[in-house]
């Protein structure tokens, strides 16, 4: 049982790797170019700038660009796709330190 559990897991793990090294993240249907809702939800939770705020399940998600943009400090994106996280913008970014999170 553990072991089957394992085995689903990593072959998640590498369905994941895969959609990512094959496509862009504008290429993926899930993509949002601006994630309003997600923006909208944190904007009503009036968090101060230094608020501990993660992206489960990022990806290549801009949500923590964005929230960059707004002045968080206290970002990480959190995917089960190293090829996701590498993918994203937030790379460019200098003027915080998101911690990108590979299971």
């Amino acid at each position: 049982m553990i072991l089957e559990q394992l085995v689903q897991d990593l072959d998640r793990k590498a369905h994941w790797q895969n959609v990512y090294k094959q496509k862009a993240a504008t290429e993926v249907s899930w993509f949002q170019l601006k994630p309003a809702i997600s923006l909208e939800l944190i904007a009503k939770c009036h968090l101060e700038p230094s608020a501990p705020i993660i992206d489960v399940g990022g990806g290549a998600s801009v949500l923590v660009d964005q929230l960059i943009e707004q002045g968080y400090t206290n970002l990480s994106a959190l995917d089960i796709a190293g090829a996701a996280l590498a993918k994203s913008a937030r790379l460019k970014l200098s003027a915080a330190d998101p911690k990108l999170l590979h299971l």
